[in-house]
């Protein structure tokens, strides 16, 4: 994954999501820091209503796929404890030639 910059999200419609998205999340035991890193990330885009758009290639040999990197703060319940997890969703953007 490479950032390129950040984009409103005003900016991003419904039809730009062309295949199922992908959640992605922080794991401190492969590498250190990256949950302190995107815990600063998520707040700074919900704080200024943005996303990051990034060139995300899945796994090596996959081909080159722009996204967008919604983030989603981590949400407690009181009463059930936790409820959603802190993270992004990876949402596949479409080619500029791509009509659907």
């Amino acid at each position: 994954m490479k950032l390129m910059g950040f984009k409103s999200r005003d900016s991003l419609k419904m039809y730009h999501n062309i295949r199922p998205s992908y959640f992605i999340y922080p794991d401190e035991g492969k590498v250190k820091g990256s949950g302190q890193l995107s815990s600063a990330l998520i707040n700074s885009l919900i704080k200024k209503n943005k996303y990051a758009h990034v060139k995300f290639v899945a796994r090596e040999g996959a081909s080159m796929r722009f996204a967008a990197l919604l983030p989603q703060a981590e949400e407690v319940n009181e009463e059930d404890g936790f409820v959603t997890p802190p993270g992004f969703h990876v949402i596949f953007l479409p080619y500029a030639e791509d009509i659907r």
